[in-house]
């Protein structure tokens, strides 16, 4: 089970505009440049890929704006758990890491809380959450960079992206996705001497 938490529409709007109109401003830039003789730059390109994300982004939230919302109950312990994750300190709490991903956009900041067999994953500011089990987390590393942090591969669910997490919080990752999963326990019963005695 994966539940990515709904963002606000003014997150997804924001977002789908600044990069449109970025991206509607390299292309002015690249057809001045173009009129002054210029053929080829780097702002047409950018242009072209900005504005197709912000396009992405909108359709995205036209699709997660048709999910249905949870009850008001489930939707405040969602928002607790959320919350805690992101004011959580790590040096206080062993069950908490922090990683970064990269992309052509951004560099960004996760953290994540290590429950029994479920992660509790946070973007940045609460822009964006994703719960997954277990077996639906990857952190792979790749090498160690200059600044003593390893470069590595991630994998939430079906959220995957390249980036860096340190040796200590990797460390924590590993401990957790390698330990034993705690079993419920059964549903007990009573044994026949221990039955209440039928009244008679």
């Amino acid at each position: 089970m994966a539940l990515l938490l709904k963002p606000s529409p003014a997150t997804f709007i924001a977002d789908s505009f600044a990069l449109g109109a970025v991206g509607i401003w390299n292309l002015s830039i690249a057809i001045l440049a173009l009129l002054g003789g210029y053929f080829f730059n780097n702002a047409a390109l950018l242009g072209v890929v900005r504005i197709y994300w912000g396009i992405h982004n909108y359709k995205r939230y036209k699709k997660i704006s048709l999910m249905p919302k949870p009850a008001a109950d489930v939707a405040k312990r969602l928002d607790d758990l959320v919350l805690d994750v992101y004011r959580a300190q790590p040096k206080m709490r062993p069950n908490i890491i922090q990683f970064q991903i990269a992309n052509f956009r951004e560099r960004q900041k996760w953290k994540a809380r290590l429950c029994d067999d479920v992660a509790i994953f946070v973007k940045g500011n609460r822009q964006d959450g994703v719960f997954a089990e277990r077996g639906d987390i990857e952190i792979v590393p790749q090498k160690e960079s200059l600044g003593g942090d390893w470069k590595a591969s991630f994998r939430m669910r079906g959220r995957t992206g390249k980036g860096t997490i340190s040796q200590e919080h990797y460390q924590r990752f590993k401990e957790w996705f390698e330990a034993e999963p705690p079993q419920l326990p059964e549903e007990s019963t009573l044994a026949p001497q221990d039955a209440p005695a039928q009244a008679e």
